[in-house]
Formats: structure tokens, sequence, C-alpha cells
């Protein structure tokens, strides 16, 4: 589905008409089949640019666009548009490069882009449905020392099994390898989107002509549950991890909240 960034003023303003003939015309007990649910977005707490708006009813995908803000919205900041009388997710995703296969509805790749989202499912019964937009941070920003040093050919990596997110605020479970960038203070970031349990891994891998192989890995996601770590946080805290490998401990630290634990490997 091609995505559209805008539309005419003459197109905008005749929708606009159908619709509300048509909001006029139904009433709260008629088939919202027939009559579709007015569905109102107030956007007025989002900054100017690109955003992508995906609504899928019953799991099939009615609309992916994506809209100019705030070309795309009312006068009043508000972007209004028709839902159909059956289970609906919509959610908005921001920025647009983040949404790797938007006919799907996820959020995916391995860098994982710092993905702001939002999302709501409901299943309309009224004419007319208001709500209110503010996007979440759904990334968490891992910055980590003392694994800055490693010998030629080998590096760190996060793996866990969400993918992506999906329209309504789901994860999406699948296996997802984020590598480690090195940066030039010596330590290494990575995103990880928002997580469901504790099978988060830190890995160092040494890669060759044939392949690569996991050196080392611990568990990192039940050390962030001991330690307290909100993954169900409406915007996630980034992390800066000091890992001692000799003694085998590790620190966590949020703007918040710092401490330290003893970890051991996997293998």
């Amino acid at each position: 589905m091609k995505h559209r960034t805008g539309q005419s003023s003459i197109s905008v303003m005749l929708a606009s008409v159908c619709s509300i003939v048509s909001f006029l015309c139904c009433t709260v007990r008629d088939d919202r089949d027939v009559c579709p649910s007015r569905l109102e977005l107030d956007c007025t707490g989002l900054g100017p640019g690109e955003v992508l708006l995906v609504l899928r009813s019953e799991g099939v995908l009615d609309h992916a666009d994506t809209i100019s803000l705030p070309d795309a919205l009312g006068a009043d900041g508000t972007w209004r548009g028709d839902v159909p009388g059956r289970l609906c997710a919509i959610s908005i995703f921001s920025p647009v490069e983040a949404v790797a296969t938007p006919r799907e509805g996820y959020v995916v790749g391995k860098e994982c882009a710092p993905v702001l989202a939002w999302s709501r499912c409901f299943v309309p019964e009224r004419p007319l449905y208001n709500f209110s937009v503010k996007l979440g941070k759904e990334y968490c920003r891992i910055t980590l020392r003392g694994v800055g040093d490693l010998p030629e050919g080998m590096s760190c990596r996060l793996r866990s099994r969400v993918d992506g997110i999906k329209p309504g605020g789901e994860l999406s479970i699948g296996d997802c390898e984020v590598e480690a960038v090195l940066q030039g203070d010596g330590s290494r970031v990575a995103n990880v989107l928002r997580q469901r349990d504790d099978s988060l891994l830190l890995e160092i891998v040494e890669k060759d002509g044939e392949g690569e192989k996991v050196c080392r890995s611990f568990a990192l996601g039940g050390i962030l549950i001991k330690a307290g770590y909100d993954w169900d946080a409406p915007d996630l805290e980034d992390l800066v991890l000091d890992v001692d490998f000799a003694k085998g401990l590790l620190g966590l630290k949020t703007d918040k909240w710092s401490k330290t634990f003893e970890f051991a490997f996997v293998f």
C-alpha cells in the first residue's frame, strides 16, 4: 500500500461534508458497519513532522498513511476519520522510517530505530470517539561501558524475543538481535524495544570467515527485572551498564537510580 503524504483542500472539504452527512443520518442504534463511527484524534501535543497512522479492523489493514503535521489536522489540531463497527486497533508511529513493514503494522529492524508510538484498541459502538494522542518512548537506549576494548573480530550484541510492535500496542514476538555500536568514548550503544519477560541476553560474539560463535552470554533481562526496571512505563528509561567481567559485577544506572549486581555467564 502506498503512503499518501497529503490531500488537496477540495478533497478534504468533500470528505468532511460526506462524513458530516453520514454522521447526521446515523443513530446510536444503527449498525456501525453501515454507519461508521467518527474518530477524532487530538494531536495538539505533537510537534511538526511526519508520522505514520495505521488502522486495522479485525486483523485486516484498513488504513496506513504517512501524514504531515500540522497540515493534516483541523484548525483545532484534531485529525478526523471514520472507522468501521468492528474491533479496531489504531496506532501512530514516529519516525516514519521506523516502520519497516507497515502492511503488517510492525516496527522491526535489527538496529531497532528509536520508536515513539501511541496505540488504542476499541470496538466502535458509539457514533463518536475522541482520543488524546501522546507518543510514548517504546525503546530503551542501553549504553554499555567496560566492553569497548574487545579483541579484533569480536563484538557485543543484545538478543531479545521482541521484534516489533503491532497496532494496538501488542508486542510482536520473534527473535531480534541488535549489535551494540562502538562509540568514540569506548562505550557501546544499542536500542532495544519494550520487553515482555526476562529473556533479554547480552552476548559477546566472535566472527571469522566461517561465521560466528557466541563466546559469552549472560541473562541481562533477569537482572533488570530484579533491579526494578519498569518495562511497562509509558516512556522507557535509558540505561547505562558498567560491566566488569573480571569481578563479575554489573552496575546499572538510570536518571533516577543506580544499583550494582553480581552476574554469572549463561555459558
